[in-house]
């Protein structure tokens, strides 16, 4: 077993037409949308398609190895994977373009694009996921109380816009939020381009919720989605709809499972997991739980103060936010404590019941747990005396 940058080492040389375009490529396809192509690709409006070994000498030209595995951000391999593409033979006429990068912290938005054309006559529209700017991840958590964001929205222009006349097989996914981005988008899209999207692909992402409820774009795609989460997900399980996701053996523990770079790969598909893991079952329960007892006015009250408090810190990523973590905790206490009464006493009571679901949860987790058990050793054959007494003797 290996992870996407092996299967490139191992099946690289494999044209489609050898084996066909498959899930491990799509996880590939969104990987690419990580990396940075500001400077290097053209604004979208001049519609001008690089090279995959153009774009990856272009890069190399601006960053050092050094710098970029010195990152700690977990999609720091994005451009090492686009170098081990640039060299197969799979990829070789692998073309990008329309290269988008929007970032507005006054409506909390990260949304990021590229449209790629894999070489077996297909497109693929790429969605970025959530990078590690607190703007983005604010943004993820809007997607609780919110019926759509502005990353959303522009994913549904971004995807309106791409070419009939270069479109071919049109394909549709991402990441994490890219994920997410990749299914609303198709959901709501014009329907001349709805009609033409064969599949689309949500990476451990996340799901739309009651959003989708009823719409009839959503009904019209649902049975394209294909929906991939490891078993420890945590991302992939937030606002879940009734895509039953495949489950991915990762060589990693807990949240770190998320990075597709941990997902197991074997030839020309993904690991299956056996089952999910029941951390991952809880934090689902527990969220569910507390989304369905909290008035959406009271989850906008609860993101916008936890980020209000973050950024009272002066970070602007998570990788800001660990630099020095007791100095960043004093910091948020002592912007917890200046406060307005109105606001400061509503978010923490909303924390308590945030609480209180999980301890409810947890508790009934392990009643049941207990009593499995206890049904189990009540089912053991009971022996009498006798019999003990004489299996000892023999």
């Amino acid at each position: 077993m290996g992870n996407i940058m092996d299967y490139l080492d191992w099946r690289g040389d494999l044209t489609y037409s050898v084996d066909p375009f498959n899930e491990v490529d799509n996880l590939i396809m969104s990987t690419l949308a990580y990396v940075d192509f500001e400077g290097i690709m053209t604004e979208p409006g001049q519609q001008l398609c690089y090279g995959i070994r153009h774009l990856n000498e272009e890069y190399w030209k601006h960053h050092t190895h050094e710098e970029v595995a010195a990152r700690k951000t977990f999609y720091r391999d994005a451009p090492f994977l686009m170098e081990k593409m640039a060299a197969c033979r799979r990829y070789r006429r692998l073309r990008v373009e329309r290269y988008v990068n929007y970032v507005d912290p006054a409506h909390s938005e990260q949304m990021a694009a590229i449209t790629i054309y894999p070489g077996n006559g297909s497109t693929y529209v790429a969605f970025r996921g959530t990078d590690d700017t607190l703007i983005g991840w604010k943004e993820d958590f809007s997607f609780s109380y919110m019926e759509a964001t502005e990353g959303q929205l522009d994913a549904v222009n971004y995807l309106n816009s791409v070419q009939e006349g270069k479109c071919g097989r049109l394909i549709v996914g991402g990441h994490s939020k890219g994920g997410n981005f990749a299914i609303y988008a198709s959901a709501f899209c014009n329907q001349e381009i709805r009609d033409r999207i064969e599949t689309i692909y949500s990476n451990d992402g996340p799901g739309l919720g009651s959003v989708v409820d009823g719409v009839d774009g959503y009904r019209q795609i649902a049975g394209r989605i294909r929906k991939y989460t490891p078993a420890y997900s945590i991302v992939g399980v937030l606002l879940a709809g009734e895509v039953v996701p495949k489950l991915i053996s990762s060589d990693q523990d807990g949240i770190m499972q998320h990075d597709e770079f941990t997902w197991q790969v074997m030839g020309n598909h993904f690991v299956e997991a056996p089952k999910r893991e029941t951390a991952s079952e809880l934090f689902e329960k527990i969220v569910n739980a507390w989304i369905s007892s909290e008035s959406p006015e009271e989850r906008k009250l609860f993101v916008e103060t936890i980020f209000d408090l973050l950024a009272a810190t002066g970070a602007q990523t998570l990788g800001d936010l660990g630099k020095s973590r007791s100095q960043t905790v004093s910091m948020i206490v002592s912007a917890l404590k200046r406060m307005p009464p109105e606001t400061r006493d509503p978010f923490l009571q909303i924390i308590k019941d945030l609480g209180s679901c999980g301890t409810d949860i947890l508790k009934t987790h392990f009643q049941t747990e207990t009593g499995r058990l206890l049904d189990k050793v009540r089912a053991i054959p009971k022996r009498n005396t006798e019999q003990v007494r004489k299996e000892t003797q023999a």
